[in-house]
């Protein structure tokens, strides 16, 4: 469809973006939101971009703005990436306009699917109305067939290559010191302290046969459970590292080989990640569609152990020569991390290292040509609920007591 820019005849597609008015409490997931307005930014010399902030509450102003753009530049396409707001508020307004009824429209699902899950089944299960999903990793795309056919579609999230890249590494000097990273929540969630304990014991055993250090990037949560946001006691987390595991493998270990480093910017991230070697994460968390952290680690050239869980399973295959898998055993309690899997990977990782320029995979512009070849082909679909939802959906919420449901993660850790 063309019409009339600035005098000139535009054939450009035009596709609105509903973005959050404000900006998040999680770094990550802003950063992740940032990254994709960048991308679509990118796209401007083929498709024609229109961005509406959104506060949550679909007041007349805000649909009539919509509405008006819409009947001045006919947006073929409108892309729901608010990761703060369900979209079930927004589009309740939005289908009573029948004039809107004619776009195409595409969500994104962030990690916290699990989290609203309640509000996804009621929205869907009264949903009439053609729409495509978009989620960041296969694992995730899994977890969502559990409970709706619908046209999902995965494109990983980017990473802001202006910032993460391998020319950061030229300021390396480590020597024969392996150096170890994590960044993200010192949380249970993110199992910290088996990541600990597991150094410990493979320094008592001289797995290793060299030096190594543990750096750890980010602020203490105590946050417990395994979907919701529940925590324990201020400061939980941070006395049983400080005082309960210090005190089990020793303040010497604590001393030499573990740095905690606190918060950092993003450009201080991509500087520590300059001067580290391999990227290690035991995360089980609910909400591990992507994992933006070891996203940006192994654009900046460095390997990864991660968990076999999540979006983590989908590095194996972007970064098939750089990423190593641990193995979850399924358990009364959920999924267990065994010390045997964690020295197998580990050992298997060291031999393999070796420090040199690798492909970039995740950088926008690659993002970029995904999104443009998924608004030219993309088909949306009447999401349609499976009839076991209801039951999955009781199993979920039962997972709030701190365990996992085994059948609905089942293809969270393959």
């Amino acid at each position: 469809m063309s019409s009339l820019v600035n005098g000139f005849l535009s054939s450009k597609r035009k596709i609105a973006v509903i973005l959050p008015l404000e900006d998040g409490y999680w770094p990550s997931c802003q950063n992740i939101l940032n990254n994709l307005i960048s991308v679509f930014h990118s796209l401007n010399d083929k498709l024609e971009f229109e961005f509406f902030r959104f506060s949550g509450e679909t007041t007349q102003e805000f649909m009539s703005s919509i509405l008006n753009s819409h009947q001045s530049s006919h947006f073929e396409h409108l892309v729901y990436l608010d990761p703060y707001h369900h979209p079930s508020n927004f589009f309740e307004k939005f289908f009573s306009i029948s004039s809107l009824n004619n776009i195409k429209l595409s969500v994104v699902v962030y990690g916290n699917f699990l989290k609203d899950f309640i509000k996804w089944h009621t929205f869907l299960i009264s949903n009439q109305n053609e729409m495509s999903l978009i989620v960041a990793s296969d694992a995730q795309k899994k977890l969502l067939e559990q409970f709706f056919l619908a046209d999902i579609h995965v494109i990983p999230f980017p990473v802001d290559s202006s910032v993460f890249h391998q020319n950061n590494r030229s300021h390396r000097k480590n020597g024969n010191e392996l150096i170890f990273v994590f960044a993200g929540r010192l949380s249970h969630q993110k199992n910290i302290y088996s990541l600990i304990k597991f150094f410990a014991k493979a320094k008592d055993e001289n797995v290793l046969g060299k030096d190594f250090k543990l750096k750890l990037i980010g602020h203490f949560d105590d946050l417990y459970l395994p979907f919701s946001d529940s925590s324990a006691p201020l400061g939980t987390y941070f006395h049983e590292i400080f005082y309960a595991l210090k005190r089990e493998v020793g303040a010497d270990f604590f001393e030499n080989h573990v740095q905690f480093l606190g918060s950092l910017s993003t450009q201080e991230l991509a500087q520590e990640f300059g001067i580290c070697d391999i990227f290690i994460s035991l995360s089980t968390f609910s909400h591990e569609d992507f994992g933006l952290a070891a996203a940006e680690a192994l654009e900046s050239g460095l390997y990864a152990i991660l968990t076999r869980w999540g979006g983590h399973s989908s590095f194996k295959n972007l970064y098939p020569e750089r990423v190593s898998l641990i193995d979850l055993v399924p358990s009364s309690s959920g999924f267990e991390l065994r010390f045997d899997d964690f020295k197998k990977v580990l050992l298997e990782t060291v031999s393999n290292y070796e420090s040199k320029i690798y492909h970039s995979v995740l950088n926008q512009k690659h993002i970029a040509d995904l999104y443009m070849s998924y608004f030219l082909v993309c088909k949306p679909s009447i999401p349609q609920v499976l009839t076991n939802s209801h039951d999955l959906m009781l199993k979920v919420r039962a997972s709030e007591n701190d365990k996992y449901s085994l059948e609905v993660f089942k293809n969270y850790a393959e």
